[in-house]
């Protein structure tokens, strides 16, 4: 009996193991899919691509507000502040803070790749309201800065 016990217990601990596994897996590969502008895989649900799509959208078309914050995100999306956060935190590994920041940062890079504005003008109108301190944030998730950017289009 002692064996059987712990078989099953190995069993299910090796199962739920793995089925989280599978599951954070699943989750990022929905981000990394749905900024890539592919379409989404069968591993993820339904509800964790319309959340996403929802915090993209609101996002989105609030962006060049420097007020935008987890606060304003939790409240137009009806949920507290700390389970906004662990779900963010689940579905993207990320915090909702780092979230919103490279939503900003992938716009201002595409900006940046696709317009002629200087670097200050795009800074706020994806809403950083320091160039300095988006500068240093563009460095430190592209490695490279957003002068040099421009410099290699042209």
């Amino acid at each position: 009996m002692k064996y059987f016990l712990q078989y099953f217990f190995y069993l299910f601990l090796s199962k739920t193991s793995f089925l989280r596994f599978c599951n954070i897996i699943s989750r990022k590969i929905l981000f990394k899919k749905y900024l890539s502008g592919i379409d989404f895989s069968e591993n993820t649900t339904s509800l964790d691509q319309e959340f996403i799509l929802n915090v993209l959208n609101y996002i989105n078309k609030n962006i060049s507000d420097n007020n935008l914050n987890v606060e304003n995100l939790a409240e137009e999306l009806l949920l507290s502040r700390s389970k906004l956060y662990r779900k963010i935190k689940a579905l993207t590994g990320l915090t909702a803070n780092e979230f919103i920041r490279n939503v900003r940062l992938e716009k201002s890079k595409e900006i940046l790749e696709n317009s002629e504005f200087s670097i200050s003008e795009i800074c706020y109108k994806v809403g950083f309201s320091s160039p300095s301190y988006f500068t240093k944030c563009f460095k430190l998730q592209y490695g490279v800065l957003p002068k040099e950017i421009r410099e290699d289009k042209n």
